[in-house]
């Protein structure tokens, strides 16, 4: 009988241009052979991006978080703010690169407070 392992592989955060939740992009050694260097960079700066775009400041956002100051935080209610619709957004895209890696599973940042990004990394063993 097969018994599942894992592994956690944590990408650390990178506060070297401020405090936007920001991970390095260097593939770690556990997944090397697992997944490609350039696909890795790429999810890391597409997940890098969408808090880029979360935090964001535009008059959107700026009327947005006025109504939900005067509100009292009612207008949450009816919509979602933008750092909200981000969250989303990237959890939506983490469930679409746990089905396209299946021996991978990306864990979102809030799980642990924006403090890491971690990947579990699934194997079989007998």
């Amino acid at each position: 009988m097969q018994t599942p392992q894992y592994q956690i592989v944590s990408i650390d955060r990178d506060y070297s241009k401020g405090l936007t939740p920001r991970f390095f992009t260097r593939l770690p050694p556990q997944l090397i052979g697992i997944i490609e260097k350039n696909e890795f960079e790429t999810i890391i700066t597409q997940v890098n991006q969408y808090f880029i775009e979360a935090e964001n400041i535009t008059w959107k956002t700026i009327i947005e978080e006025s109504c939900s100051c005067l509100s009292c935080g009612l207008t949450n209610c009816c919509f979602k703010n933008q750092y909200h619709r981000k969250m989303i957004e990237l959890q939506e895209y983490l469930i679409q690169l746990n089905r396209k890696f299946p021996s991978l599973q990306f864990i979102h940042p809030i799980n642990n407070g924006f403090l890491c990004f971690e990947i579990s990394i699934f194997s079989s063993q007998e």
